[in-house]
């Protein structure tokens, strides 16, 4: 059984598929890596945004490609020397999903292949 899921008006730009993800129709985005764990200048977020036409195309087919969609938020047992993650996606409407990168493993809203993204971003972590 192959069932679609159509996000409603809060997630406008955003159609999740049993399968994948499509985000299409970004307006600008930013994406906040974060190790707080480490003193500054170390720890401090370190921001990518995303406003040009260019730098959206790249972004929404590296969100594509690695299957980044919202899901049901985990919890992460005791992790230290993990990154937080933060996308903020500005479509018709804005949607913030969050993320806690530890141990190869990823924890809270963000399901899809979170370090394939940062990856494709040519992001690395903290």
């Amino acid at each position: 059984m192959c069932a679609v899921l159509v996000a409603s008006a809060g997630f406008a730009g955003f159609a999740a598929v049993a399968r994948g993800s499509l985000w299409r129709n970004l307006r600008s985005a930013t994406v906040t890596v974060q190790n707080g764990s480490l003193p500054p200048p170390s720890g401090r977020p370190h921001v990518y945004r995303y406003r040009t036409r260019a730098a959206l195309s790249k972004l929404t087919g590296a969100l594509n490609a690695n299957h980044i969609a919202p899901r049901r938020r985990t919890t992460s047992p005791a992790c230290a020397g993990g990154f937080n993650l933060t996308l903020k996606l500005v479509g018709q409407a804005t949607q913030t999903l969050t993320a806690y990168e530890c141990g190869g493993h990823n924890y809270g809203g963000i399901g899809g292949d979170v370090s394939g993204l940062l990856s494709a971003l040519g992001i690395s972590a903290p």
